[in-house]
């Protein structure tokens, strides 16, 4: 679990051990990104303010087997992120 304010890069989570579920919120634009490791390499769940989910395949979030990174354009400057994984 963590918080970081975006600034335009990729952000880097180093957890230790490859999780499997990936849960990144924008609370500035109460925005919802999600990955599960059983997901194809490019597509996560993105849910917006209005309660509508896609599949987005830009791979916003992308899982190896030490953590997570968030993808430079999802982690926008100026926004407030919270995370979890397990």
């Amino acid at each position: 679990m963590g918080s970081a304010a975006g600034d335009g890069t990729a952000l880097r989570v180093e957890l230790g051990f490859r999780p499997m579920h990936v849960v990144a919120i924008n609370v500035t634009d109460a925005t919802r990104f999600e990955k599960l490791d059983s997901m194809d390499a490019a597509n996560t769940l993105q849910t917006v303010t209005a309660g509508t989910t896609t599949v987005t395949t830009s791979s916003q979030i992308t899982i190896d087997d030490t953590g997570f990174t968030i993808l430079a354009a999802t982690f926008a400057a100026t926004k407030v992120f919270n995370w979890f994984a397990m």
